[in-house]
């Protein structure tokens, strides 16, 4: 699949670097931990933690094999003598949205939370889980607009999780 750079420089409150400090990386809103790595090929994945060089710079990869594309994650900034920094719903994959809808009785509309620009993005969709369903659980998408579209399935009796993805 795709690896995914995330880099940053971390300062202190001042805007001064902290240089030789641990970035430590989390799935957004907990402890749980995510496997990052060095480089963007490569089979040697590292533990969720890489230390920021003598500048204050950081960075590692994220391979999209791994986690979702609708996955946010956090980065605590620890260094001793310093109080930890932590950011958290961190979006590692540019210009793309993505989400989960279950549909109700074969259809289910998506609303974006904030619009698109247009409607010239590009719509992916993926069954995740089929229940109800009496037939085909085929989707498609309707009734495209910047703020957001409808998701419709063959069967309409169908309550299947659907992800859905959007990219320009």
């Amino acid at each position: 699949m795709a690896r995914f750079k995330c880099q940053g420089t971390w300062t202190d409150g001042g805007g001064v670097v902290v240089n030789e400090g641990t970035v430590t990386v989390y799935k957004t809103g907990g402890t749980t931990a995510v496997t990052i790595y060095e480089a963007a090929t490569g089979s040697a994945a590292s533990d969720n933690t890489v230390e920021s060089d003598a500048y204050g710079h950081f960075e590692f990869w994220v391979d999209d094999s791994d986690y979702s594309m609708g996955q946010k994650f956090k980065y605590v900034l620890s260094k001793t003598s310093f109080s930890p920094k932590t950011y958290d719903e961190i979006v590692l994959y540019p210009n793309i949205r993505a989400g989960q809808a279950t549909l109700v009785s074969g259809t289910v509309a998506v609303t974006f939370d904030v619009a698109e620009s247009d409607t010239s993005y590009y719509i992916a969709l993926g069954i995740v889980a089929s229940s109800t369903s009496t037939g085909t659980d085929a989707v498609g998408y309707t009734s495209k607009a910047t703020t957001g579209f409808t998701i419709n399935c063959a069967d309409t009796g169908s309550t299947a999780k659907v992800d859905w993805i959007i990219a320009r």
